[in-house]
């Protein structure tokens, strides 16, 4: 995933959702001593409590282990059918086991169920030492990978939860690395998460998750506990393909955590309607680009964006689009391009950072050389003397240089020669037989293409001045 997405990402988790309390419907209380819930297409907070304050994970540590597994998958380091050597250390490692045994090899895919299913600490260390060559190095990585999904207030210390006063995170961080999971590695999710049981060495164990037995539209995620952090769980339901995120961490029991998760939940969907606002590939914006092979860059959110606004106002939830001041090539793919700023019966609703769709190189020289000369222009409607607009170094003329223009106007005999008079008088050493003609194909209007030899700004500003102010000339680019 870019560092764009991944901005663009904490961004919604960060951003003000609601207007007002008299709009946000009120949220249930929960027996819990932290919780979160989001809208996980928008990153939007429907509730939260205590989302912020720093509390030891137990074992939702291990969804950053998985994580960094299904990375791992993904650039080829590890393969499903690969054996990994079990070593001393993950055989001992304490609290709940798959219970792999000493110096055998054990497929990968079978730790990954062993993690996510049994929540087997010691399958979490043998994938850790599997990837990054002991448990040490997997928590470093752990921690980079925190850093670069956004998650604040978080340090990891082991890959499997056990605790630790220095292994911390929050709820919103949990919710953060949650919705990263289910959004890049979808496929793998979707095949281990809903597991209800799985069984090795000839021992079945359930998936401690109780909820993916009294809710079929609960599809994960992950269940934790530690004396010192309570019973914890992140679940995630899919209704009507809209995916809610709830995080309740400290709990009183296993029956608590899944009873105060369905009550997050099930609040959520009553309390909430969903506007899909974009279906995925619709366009939020066409923004200019400068300077770039495309005028134009489609603007939009990766995945269909839905919101979720308190039942009945759908009618009054308004979108709009606001594009960069100036954008220039190059555009890469992914990069915040604007933001959508939404109104909920006319007051602010939010905020969402929308990316480009598509890459946008760099023009040609000449194709620079043009827009220089357009933004220059541009600059004039906005300011009383012309002004070369300031922007990134490439957008900076430099004196003397070859400056290209070109000018429409009436098809008539004298046009020629005005613009020849009127060029040669700023720019003496210019050569009238290099200019190019063209009519139009009602044959009303003529262009002029040249290149003048610009030696200062000044210059420049007058030559344009007297072209747009004569009656024979109508557009000067």
């Amino acid at each position: 995933m870019s560092l764009h997405r991944i901005l663009a990402l904490a961004l919604c988790l960060l951003l003000p959702t609601f207007a007002s309390a008299n709009v946000a419907p009120v949220p249930p209380n929960l027996a819990a001593n932290a919780w979160l819930l989001i809208e996980v297409s928008s990153g939007q907070t429907l509730a939260a409590e205590k989302a912020d304050q720093r509390l030891e994970p137990a074992s939702l540590t291990k969804l950053m282990t998985a994580y960094l597994s299904f990375a791992a998958l993904r650039d080829n380091k590890l393969k499903l059918t690969q054996t990994l050597p079990v070593s001393e250390k993950a055989w001992r490692t304490g609290g709940s086991k798959m219970f792999v045994k000493v110096d055998t090899q054990v497929a990968v895919d079978d730790l990954l169920k062993g993690m996510i299913v049994q929540s087997g600490n010691d399958a979490c260390v043998v994938l850790a030492e599997g990837i990054a060559g002991s448990e040490e190095n997997f928590a470093q990585m752990m921690n980079r990978e925190a850093k670069r999904l956004g998650m604040k207030h978080t340090h990891f210390r082991n890959s499997t939860g056990l605790p630790d006063p220095q292994h911390v995170t929050t709820a919103r961080a949990l919710a953060t690395l949650a919705t990263a999971l289910i959004r890049d590695f979808p496929t793998e999710y979707q095949k281990y998460y809903s597991l209800k049981e799985f069984r090795y060495a000839n021992i079945s164990q359930p998936n401690r998750n109780r909820l993916l037995w009294t809710d079929p539209t609960v599809d994960g995620v992950k269940t934790g506990h530690t004396d010192a952090a309570g019973y914890c769980l992140i679940s995630s339901a899919l209704r009507e393909q809209r995916r809610l995120l709830a995080v309740v961490l400290g709990t009183s029991s296993d029956k608590a955590r899944a009873t105060e998760s369905a009550k997050l939940l099930n609040w959520g969907y009553i309390a909430y309607d969903a506007v899909n606002l974009y279906p995925q590939g619709r366009p939020v914006g066409t923004p200019r680009v400068w300077k770039g092979s495309k005028n134009q860059v489609a603007a939009g959110f990766d995945q269909a964006f839905t919101i979720a606004v308190p039942k009945g106002m759908g009618d009054q939830l308004k979108a709009e689009y606001i594009a960069p001041a100036r954008l220039m090539a190059p555009v890469k793919k992914g990069q915040i391009v604007g933001s959508l700023k939404l109104t909920l019966a006319g007051q602010p609703y939010g905020e969402y950072p929308v990316s480009a769709q598509a890459d946008v190189p760099l023009a040609g020289a000449f194709g620079r050389a043009v827009d220089t000369v357009k933004l220059w222009f541009k600059s004039l409607q906005t300011s009383k003397s012309p002004t070369i607009p300031p922007a990134d170094s490439d957008t900076l003329l430099e004196f003397p240089c070859d400056f290209p223009l070109k000018i429409m106007g009436h098809a008539v005999d004298e046009l020629a020669q005005t613009v020849l008079t009127i060029v040669t008088r700023h720019a003496p050493d210019f050569d009238g037989a290099r200019m190019e003609m063209r009519s139009s194909s009602g044959g009303n209007y003529l262009s002029l293409t040249c290149t003048v030899r610009a030696t200062s700004k000044p210059q420049l500003d007058a030559l344009y001045m007297e072209l747009t102010s004569h009656p024979l000339i109508k557009v000067v680019l």
